[in-house]
């Protein structure tokens, strides 16, 4: 678009709409070590969810053998491409957006979503999108303009 004799971009020419992903397939997703199942278990919180089938303050002081059968796990569910359905359920809770009495409790736009997850899929989940995001960020046609859901890259 040319506008008083200037060369002015616009939003089609600069984000074309037909572009295409280019790069390596994801289709071998990297195998997951004990090291980082430890990290992860050592950095999460220690609050339980209803829905875990062992505490994580027990998950979290038996670091070591939980690191092991959670690595077990993770790379059978990302070789077979299968995620087992018990993990799969939240529950999820309402609270208010602001403190009690600045907003209408009786208005359900004043509200937001909590989902209460299993301990283990909170851990698998952080595995597969270290290794999402790492494989997108890698790919030729990944923006360096992109912001969003990016680690040290602030909106």
């Amino acid at each position: 678009m040319r506008l008083s004799g200037l060369e002015v971009a616009t939003l089609s020419t600069l984000f074309p709409t037909n572009a295409q992903f280019v790069g390596e397939p994801f289709d071998a997703i990297p195998t997951v070590t004990v090291s980082e199942v430890t990290k992860i278990i050592t950095q999460i919180s220690a609050k339980s969810s209803p829905l875990d089938f062992v505490a994580t303050s027990v998950i979290k002081s038996c670091v070591t053998v939980f690191a092991d059968l959670i690595v077990r796990l993770a790379n059978l569910s990302f070789s077979q491409g299968v995620f087992l359905s018990k993990y799969k359920p939240a529950i999820v809770t309402t609270l208010l957006k602001k403190p009690t009495g600045t907003l209408d409790d009786q208005n359900p736009t004043n509200f937001r979503p909590i989902s209460n997850l299993n301990n283990i899929y909170k851990i698998l989940e952080k595995l597969l999108l270290s290794r999402f995001q790492a494989h997108v960020c890698a790919s030729d046609s990944f923006s360096s303009a992109q912001s969003a859901y990016r680690r040290h890259y602030p909106t």
